[in-house]
């Protein structure tokens, strides 16, 4: 027995007067041709067979004109609600079922509808950086990033360094304050010191394999960056929150080794205005690490999935929770204008393909198949992405 409500449903919001007496003319034509299919089948169906479709097809007919009621209700057209329906009813259980992963940055949408990393320290990470040592110890990086961002500007003649410049910018700016407010940032300060112990990586081997695809970095900027990292990276793993990252990167075996479809989803929600700032620069840098075979190179790639794969998650969570405000069916969840809402749909209906890769090692006990089901339920989206 079919279902023939979106097929239904499809047909009333192609019509130009959505009037009832439209619908019910829709309707008849429906009835005629599924008589004219029925009788056309050869074996023919018996009589049960038949009478079920052609309940099947009052059903659709009875959810649709419950549906234009409904949309009513709620001040929208019969095509917008059937759509936030339809968004509802294909994300709805892959919304529910998807858990941030914490082998990347965690994420949330602020209210004014922007991307950004989750940055509370935890009691524990407080208790660290109450610590005198760890004090003198963030003291003594401040000064070293401080120098090292003032020589680490002669890279810039090298396109390839230019991510390397930015993190030692970034790092510079969170090690400034005092450390107690520094410890709230060090899932930040964990990417970009292990981005910087990629850089390093990558220049040793420009410098000694000349393979020609970068080419060696100023020697005494490298030193610097050694040195910068010998510090930072053991004042890191001193916060709990630097030792979980650390764990969870270093443990988790199913990165997927091509971060395109990361990198393509990043670009949509940037030019969708939902991801920008530092933190979106972070991500940036962490994926330009990423190319390469070394070790950090190869977390920098399980980190920059996990963090984009959490970005899919907020949206398609966002986006869910959107449509059933739209359609009363939820009260709670998140709430945002208008054009927030047209830009998690558009980007989340854009960005299907790349939804689907990069959730896929995330969403445990969901078959990929399953994943892309639900994504193909919906229309493409209505403006680019």
């Amino acid at each position: 027995m079919a279902d023939y409500y979106p097929l239904i449903a499809r047909a009333v919001t192609g019509l130009i007067l959505n009037k009832e007496e439209k619908r019910l003319e829709l309707y008849e034509r429906a009835r005629a041709a599924l008589v004219a299919r029925l009788s056309a089948l050869d074996p023919p169906l018996d009589e049960i067979s038949r009478t079920k479709e052609r309940l099947a097809l009052e059903e659709a007919f009875r959810r649709v004109e419950a549906a234009v009621v409904t949309a009513a209700e709620h001040g929208l057209s019969f095509s917008e609600f059937d759509r936030q329906a339809q968004i509802v009813d294909a994300l709805g259980s892959l919304a529910d079922a998807l858990d941030q992963q914490s082998f990347g940055a965690r994420m949330e949408l602020t209210a004014a509808g922007v991307l950004r990393f989750v940055t509370t320290a935890s009691p524990a990470d407080q208790a660290v950086a109450a610590d005198p040592i760890i004090r003198r110890m963030h003291a003594d990086m401040r000064s070293r990033c401080a120098a090292l961002n003032d020589r680490s500007t002669r890279l810039l003649r090298h396109a390839q360094w230019a991510g390397l410049v930015r993190a030692v910018e970034i790092l510079s700016a969170l090690l400034a304050p005092p450390v107690a407010e520094t410890a709230a940032r060090i899932g930040s300060i964990w990417c970009l010191t292990l981005c910087l112990r990629a850089y390093i990586e990558r220049s040793e081997d420009a410098r000694w394999h000349a393979h020609g695809m970068d080419e060696p970095s100023d020697a005494e900027v490298m030193r610097a960056v050694k040195d910068f990292v010998y510090v930072a990276g053991p004042w890191v793993r001193r916060f709990p929150g630097g030792r979980s990252l650390d764990s969870d990167v270093g443990t988790w075996t199913d990165s997927p080794g091509d971060v395109e479809p990361a990198a393509t989803l990043l670009g949509r929600a940037e030019r969708a205005g939902l991801l920008s700032g530092d933190d979106a620069e972070i991500i940036s840098i962490a994926l330009d690490a990423s190319r390469g075979d070394s070790v950090p190179a190869g977390r920098a790639r399980c980190w920059v999935s996990g963090t984009i794969g959490n970005i899919g998650i907020v949206l398609v969570q966002a986006l869910v929770d959107l449509a059933k405000r739209k359609i009363g069916t939820a009260g709670s969840g998140f709430t945002g204008t208008a054009e927030t809402a047209q830009a998690i749909e558009n980007v989340v209906l854009s960005g299907r393909d790349e939804l689907v890769k990069s959730l896929s090692p995330l969403a445990h006990g969901i078959e990929v198949d399953t994943l892309r089901d639900a994504f193909a339920k919906l229309a493409p989206a209505t403006a680019s992405g």
